[in-house]
C-alpha cells in the first residue's frame, strides 16, 4: 500500500511540476501600438464602420470650390468597403453644389495603421448656378487615398481623385470635370 501511495504522490508531483502543463502561453504578435494595447484594432477589418468629416478642394471649370463633406464606409470584407459621401459647397464661385455618391473602395493593407485604398463611385450632384434654377446632374468619381488609423478608434484621411460632371441644360452649361483633393478625420468602430 505504501508503494501505491508513493507512486500516486510522485505522479501528482510530476503533473504539478511539469513545464508543459504550466507553461505561459506565448504572446500573440499584433500590428497595434495604441495605449490600451488592444489586439489588432489599429486598422480596418470586416464589419467595421468609418465615419468622417473633411474638406475637399476642386479647381473645376475655372471655379475654385471648397466642399465640406461627410462620409461613411462599411467594410463588407477585410479589403472591400461600401462608401457613401455627401457634402455642400461653402466657397464656390458662381453657384451652389451638393454632391451625393455611393461607391466601393479596395483597401490594399487592411488591419494595418497605414492603409492605402483605391475606389470609385457614382451619384448625383445638385447644381444651382447664380441667377438660374437648379438641376440634378449624374456624377462619377474615381480616386484613392491613405487612411492612418490610431488609438483603435480614430483615423486621418488624405485622398485625391477625379470627378466627371458636365451639364448642358436649358438654363445653363457647367463643366466641373476636375481633379480634387481632400483631407478629413473621423472614427471607426
Amino acid at each position: 500500500m505504501d508503494s501505491h501511495l508513493t507512486s500516486l504522490a510522485l505522479t501528482a508531483l510530476l503533473i504539478v511540476a511539469s513545464p508543459e502543463v504550466h507553461a505561459e502561453t506565448p504572446r500573440r504578435v499584433t500590428h497595434n501600438w495604441n495605449q490600451w494595447n488592444d489586439q489588432g484594432t489599429d486598422g480596418l477589418a470586416e464589419s467595421m464602420t468609418l465615419l468622417a468629416i473633411g474638406a475637399r478642394f476642386a479647381p473645376a471649370g475655372g471655379r475654385n470650390m471648397w466642399i465640406v463633406q461627410g462620409s461613411f464606409e462599411y467594410m463588407l470584407l477585410d479589403r472591400w468597403g461600401l462608401e457613401g459621401r455627401g457634402g455642400v459647397s461653402v466657397a464656390s464661385e458662381g453657384g451652389t453644389f451638393v454632391p451625393l455618391s455611393l461607391g466601393l473602395n479596395l483597401h490594399l493593407l487592411p488591419k494595418r495603421p497605414f492603409d492605402p485604398y483605391l475606389g470609385g463611385g457614382g451619384g448625383f450632384t445638385y447644381v444651382r448656378m447664380s441667377g438660374h434654377g437648379g438641376a440634378l446632374v449624374p456624377t462619377l468619381n474615381v480616386g484613392g487615398g491613405l487612411d492612418f488609423c490610431y488609438w483603435g478608434l480614430f483615423f486621418l484621411q488624405a485622398a485625391g481623385g477625379y470627378t466627371f460632371l458636365e451639364y448642358a441644360g436649358p438654363d445653363f452649361y457647367v463643366d466641373l470635370r476636375s481633379w480634387n483633393a481632400s483631407l478629413g478625420s473621423g472614427m471607426y468602430f
